[in-house]
């Protein structure tokens, strides 16, 4: 038999069958079977405690009733020697001779004899300040206990009090509990004056011991608490509930009646309350929860001993099943593949799925493991990530920000971040002196010189873009105590890290600072206005502070620079092209919005225009340029400072370009182009065809997003803005040079929809293709008009 086992389980295909069958033997047997056992399971635990509840409440009203009749009876002992006469006559009198004073002494005395619930009794005279017991009529001062005064004189009624208070007996010995159970019962009944109290000390322990004890579960108590709420009695021996017990549920007391569990001694209880509405007394039953779900248990094990069976009688029959399907359908195909064979017999399988199945588990722990490494080597360079998209992304979702922060385990607190760009000094000189390895590490040092000054006042984060410019968020650990008093502290660190990379590294760097935000989804407008305050490092010179709050005061001093930033990024764009067409539309723009710059300093517009030149030199370097000597940078500088009019400085700066893209060209000749420069050459002669950059993508057999961020990297402008900027460069010439229609010259261009061609124009240039023709032509006066 169990060979036959063996050599069945050996195949593949019958172990298969065999388990498909398990399970559909399984799923209807043993399914149904767990179902009815849980939700019959939760009925009878339904049923179990709403069946003890409703006997809890039956038996906490009945221990209430009793100790409420108790209660009562002791009151009316009270209540009775408060209306005798022998009691009212003494009471009034201030002779202490009272014959009255032995009638109600032998009243306290029966009282005392006949009640074994009363532990002492006394008489206290208001008017004398006299107490009597059955044995003594004393001053109050002498008296034994006296511990129920305090009470009496804070009593605004004249109904009968029952109070729990400190024995003061209980360390002499003379009586073993720590608490009296005490009423006080003032007298007369009637009128408002008090002219004593009656003062009766209970037997707590005969007195809270429940006759039907007998009747309760094991484990089970009943707690008598008193109308303060401060103390509680068992019914099991009439003693004092401990501390520690009681206030497991004495937050929880509250309506007339409330049921709720929690942990006592370490064992999940029950508890149901019940308050007497004519003594203040609260009732709780408490009942451990292991005695309701006793029978549930024994339900839960029988339908696991019922699953535990129908498991192993569905493993019996999906193998009989197994085995009378499979036997047939085996047995033909054996017998086909021996007569395609031409041989006889069939040799088992000898590796089972348990050893591929072992091997997949292993292999995919590695990988877990592989890529869990790679994750933690990889966390450096996602939050470098992360840091340079919060620079460049403005968002509105700063809650979102905050938990990306988190997320990438980058301390911050919730008091700002301002962004501080550290620039290189002379970067071409900087490239010149130094290998690229040498470059890195010098920035490197600088990134972490710059973090290390900042962190003793705020959380920095730098980032090194490895080009002329170091990067550094800063993040206040507590609340500034003014902006005035932040932006001082900020120029002052700044002013010591631009002062330690001069003392270190014997080169300078200038430093832009943007202004505090509050809001991480702001730090890009921080960042802007870092970058916007180190375009005036022209004016101050090399090693300058530029914060942004100082620029505004000057804002005609930025607003000379706009044009100039504005030209700059098609500048970049052209730096890698030889389109002397659009060359000299671009500084034709740039020259007549210069012109028309009437009332600004030209020192400072000429100032501007090399700064861009020498930024457009520092990209080419980035683009392979070899650098050139510090002289001739200084002889481009004399030749824009020579330059009278802003028409010879705008030649200069395009003898200049010429000059940089005839040196880039002949830097380049020795390798082949660029994906972007094969991209850009491509666009310049096919910009009139339908083309697009997965088609471009496709041809070089590489992915599009890559090939459009390598485009973007070169040209610092994306393939799609890339290509409308040379069909409308076209569009511009062929309205200013032809007479061709307006829809012709969309064709020509690459619009075969003349509205779409209209649109994308005006979004462009700010005016219809029809406007901007009539705007070339000179307006005229027509002489046989009049105006």
């Amino acid at each position: 038999m169990l060979s036959l086992i063996r050599l069945a389980f050996s195949n593949f295909k019958f172990r298969s069958l065999f388990f498909r069958i398990l399970c559909w033997f399984v799923i209807v047997s043993i399914v149904p079977a767990l179902c009815i056992g849980y939700f019959s399971g939760r009925f009878s635990q339904s049923s179990v405690q709403d069946e003890v509840n409703r006997s809890s409440i039956q038996m906490l009203e009945q221990t209430r009733r009793l100790m409420d009749l108790l209660l009562n009876n002791v009151d009316q002992v009270a209540i009775q020697l408060a209306q005798s006469k022998a009691l009212q006559n003494p009471a009034s009198s201030t002779d202490l001779a009272d014959k009255n004073l032995d009638s109600v002494k032998e009243y306290l005395l029966e009282t005392y004899i006949n009640s074994p619930y009363i532990e002492s009794i006394y008489v206290y005279y208001a008017g004398t300040e006299m107490v009597q017991s059955p044995l003594t009529y004393s001053p109050v001062s002498e008296a034994e206990d006296a511990g129920w005064l305090p009470y009496y004189k804070e009593l605004k009624k004249k109904d009968g009090t029952w109070i729990v208070r400190e024995n003061p007996a209980s360390d002499e010995g003379r009586n073993g509990f720590p608490n009296l159970v005490t009423l006080i019962r003032p007298f007369p009944l009637t009128g408002t004056e008090k002219l004593g109290a009656i003062i009766i000390n209970l037997n707590q322990q005969a007195l809270f011991q429940t006759p039907s004890l007998r009747l309760m579960r094991p484990e089970e108590e009943i707690w008598t608490v008193s109308p303060d709420g401060h103390y509680a009695y068992s019914n099991k021996d009439g003693l004092k509930v401990n501390e520690r017990d009681f206030s497991v549920i004495q937050p929880k007391l509250g309506s007339d009646v409330m049921a709720f569990s929690g942990k006592l001694r370490g064992t999940e209880f029950a508890f149901t309350s019940v308050t007497s509405p004519y003594t203040g007394w609260k009732y709780i039953d408490v009942i451990p929860n292991e005695s309701f779900y006793s029978r549930s248990r024994e339900l839960q094990t029988f339908i696991i001993l019922l699953a535990a069976s129908c498991i192993v009688v569905a493993i019996g029959l999906a193998f009989v099943t197994s085995i009378r399907i499979y036997t047939p359908i085996y047995t033909l195909m054996e017998f086909v593949r021996s007569r395609a064979a031409g041989k006889q017999g069939f040799k088992p399988v000898e590796h089972g799925e348990i050893s591929v199945l072992f091997s997949e588990f292993t292999r995919l722990f590695e990988n877990r493991t592989q890529l869990e490494q790679q994750v933690y080597r990889d966390q450096p360079v996602l939050r470098q990530s992360f840091l340079n998209l919060i620079l460049h992304e403005r968002t509105s979702r700063h809650e979102e920000r905050w938990e990306r922060f988190a997320y990438y385990n980058i301390p911050v607190a919730r008091y700002g971040f301002f962004v501080t760009i550290f620039r290189i000094d002379n970067y071409p000189s900087f490239v010149s002196a130094y290998n690229n390895t040498d470059q890195s590490l010098i920035r490197y040092f600088i990134a972490k010189l710059a973090e290390e000054v900042a962190a003793e006042h705020w959380n920095s984060y730098s980032l090194n873009t490895e080009s002329t410019d170091i990067l550094l968020i800063c993040n206040l650990r507590e609340a500034p105590p003014s902006l005035e008093a932040l932006r001082m502290q900020m120029e002052e660190t700044m002013r010591v890290v631009c002062g330690n990379v001069r003392q270190y590294l014997k080169l300078t760097v200038s430093a832009g600072l943007g202004d505090w935000k509050s809001d991480p989804g702001d730090i890009s407008l921080s960042f802007e206005e870092a970058k916007e305050a180190l375009e005036l490092r022209v004016f101050q010179g090399y090693a300058s502070l530029n914060a942004i709050w100082r620029q505004r005061r000057t804002a005609a001093l930025g607003s000379a620079l706009k044009p100039v930033q504005q030209a700059k990024k098609e500048l970049y764009r052209q730096l890698n092209e030889r389109n002397d067409a659009l060359l000299k539309e671009s500084l034709r723009q740039l020259e007549y919005k210069l012109v028309s710059m009437e009332g600004h300093s030209y020192q400072l517009i000429r100032h501007a225009v090399f700064q861009l030149f020498l930024e457009l030199y520092e990209r080419a370097v980035e683009l392979g340029l070899e650098p050139v000597p510090e002289a001739a940078i200084m002889e481009w500088h004399q030749a824009f400072m020579n330059r009278e009019t802003v028409e010879q400085l705008i030649h200069c700066l395009g003898a200049s370009m010429t000059e940089l893209q005839q040196r880039v060209e002949r830097s380049a000749a020795a390798e082949p182009p660029s994906i972007g420069k094969q991209i850009a050459d491509y666009v310049q002669a096919n910009y009139a065809h339908d083309i697009s950059l997965g088609g471009i993508a496709d041809q070089l057999q590489m992915d599009p997003s890559y090939v459009s961020r390598l485009f973007k990297q070169e040209f610092q402008v994306n393939f799609l803005d890339y290509l409308i900027s040379v069909r409308m460069a076209k569009a511009k010439q062929l309205l200013q040079e032809t007479d061709m229609s307006v829809k012709d010259i969309g064709t020509a261009v690459g619009y075969t929809n003349q509205r779409s061609f209209n649109r994308i124009f005006k979004k462009a240039e700010g005016v219809a293709p029809s406007q901007y023709r009539e705007s070339l032509v000179p307006q005229r006066l027509n002489m046989d008009e009049i105006y």
